[in-house]
């Protein structure tokens, strides 16, 4: 099974993607991660990811793109994967059914966590005041980048899920409530 999530910052994308991925046993592949893995090792793209993300900005189509397909190419990804964070505009989501149509493949769902503003903000208000994200304060866990986040999400990423609802694979979820509630709710939506 191929799955893709899209939702706000904030919206639990990770959180769900990484327990879908042990529920199907298939590798949750999380752009954030590669970059946070660049970012700690100070290699030259490690060092430019960090520019752009303490701004609030998001790393360019090409790089992103070339990241995901040699993730893709990856042995352990040929049964299927679920992507957290990418594709994130119409651009990189041509580019991935493309990659994809070129192996004879294709998508099978696409999760979108609908989580209203207020809740988003409220949740990166309580993750600053805790620091309690994955055990490490985010670059993201601030309301100013937040809401530029939350606004570049509306322009480039929203387009996405007319996108995937016209592919007939677009499954919408209330990402709002408990994470298991949530996770269950996921679950059913996904289930063939």
């Amino acid at each position: 099974m191929r799955v893709i999530f899209i939702g706000p910052p904030c919206s639990g994308k990770g959180t769900q993607a990484k327990l879908l991925s042990q529920k199907l046993s298939l590798p949750h592949i999380a752009t954030g991660e590669i970059f946070a893995g660049a970012i700690a090792k100070k290699t030259p793209l490690g060092l430019q990811i960090q520019e752009l993300i303490s701004k609030g900005l998001l790393v360019d189509n090409q790089t992103t793109n070339k990241i995901v397909a040699e993730r893709l190419n990856d042995p352990d990804c040929q049964a299927g994967f679920i992507l957290d964070g990418y594709p994130r505009n119409l651009d990189q989501a041509l580019f991935l059914n493309n990659l994809l149509s070129a192996k004879g493949l294709g998508l099978d769902r696409a999760i979108y966590l609908k989580v209203p503003e207020e809740i988003l903000l409220m949740r990166v208000k309580e993750r600053a005041a805790t620091g309690r994200h994955s055990g490490n304060q985010r670059l993201d866990d601030n309301v100013d980048i937040l809401k530029e986040r939350i606004a570049i999400f509306n322009k480039e990423t929203a387009p996405l899920i007319q996108y995937f609802k016209d592919f007939g694979i677009l499954v919408e979820v209330n990402g709002v409530g408990l994470i298991d509630e949530v996770t269950q709710r996921i679950f059913l939506a996904t289930n063939p």
